[in-house]
């Protein structure tokens, strides 16, 4: 008989621990991170103390409180659980949030030297993202928040790729005027884009080609009136007709034409 009543107390001192677990968990924003798992915990150690309960109500020698400590540990493996998922909900957290403050810090940098389009498109993302961000903290719903985060990043770095080809183009637009611009196959073979550039320091004439299986290069001409002269053996220069095509001549005359 001694044993039983020893047993009670060893659930009663286990019921009184899990009640303090519960009682911590609650405090620590699980409507957040886990309410179903919080309840589903609170549901079985509720039913353990049913059990403990009934077991009580029985004759001494008819007592058996096997249900009532296999509930309990039970319910302490969920709130165990749901523990660990409010902790690593809440470092995922400031993880976010440490990243919109310098995502944050970032943008109001580049505002200081955006141009006027693009301060314009910097204070719209500003303004919606984070709102909606904002919306989803508080709600603790992190995964939206994240989505919204990333979004604001892509369409940031868009922006400052866009700002720095302006910029790019008007650092370039300082040393260089383009004379033309054309697409198209000189018989070789390969399809590229050709620009005439003329340097404004030196003077000197450049022909870029770009062409479609990703390689480049560029070549420096002589001018001889209205011709563009490669100074190769086969006597190859460029010229630019009425109607601004680009064509291509050797000693024997044209060899093709691009627009």
């Amino acid at each position: 008989m001694g044993g039983c009543g020893k047993k009670a107390q060893e659930i009663m001192v286990d019921m009184c621990f899990v009640k303090e677990e519960a009682e911590r968990i609650k405090n620590l924003s699980v409507d957040c991170y886990a309410p179903s798992e919080y309840v589903a915990a609170l549901s079985i150690f509720e039913e353990a103390g049913k059990e403990f309960k009934n077991q009580n109500e029985k004759m001494f020698l008819l007592r058996n409180y096997d249900r009532t400590d296999s509930l309990i540990r039970i319910s302490l493996r969920i709130f165990d659980t749901v523990s660990n998922i409010i902790a690593q909900g809440a470092i995922r957290k400031k993880e976010l949030i440490d990243k919109a403050n310098s995502f944050k810090t970032s943008i109001s940098n580049v505002k200081k030297k955006a141009s006027k389009q693009k301060l314009t498109e910097l204070v719209r993302i500003e303004k919606e993202m984070f709102t909606l961000y904002d919306r989803y903290m508080e709600n603790c719903d992190l995964g939206a928040a994240e989505v919204v985060l990333s979004d604001a990043f892509s369409a940031y770095n868009k922006i400052i790729e866009e700002e720095n080809k302006i910029i790019k183009e008007k650092e370039f637009q300082k040393d260089w005027k383009i004379i033309g611009k054309w697409y198209g196959n000189m018989g070789s073979g390969l399809y590229c884009s050709f620009r005439l550039l003329y340097s404004k320091k030196t003077g000197e004439y450049f022909m870029d080609r770009n062409y479609d299986d990703g390689s480049n290069d560029s070549q420096k001409l002589g001018k001889l009136g209205s011709k563009y002269m490669q100074f190769n053996s086969f006597g190859e220069y460029y010229m630019i007709n009425s109607f601004g095509n680009l064509e291509l001549y050797d000693r024997d005359g044209l060899i093709a034409t691009i627009h």
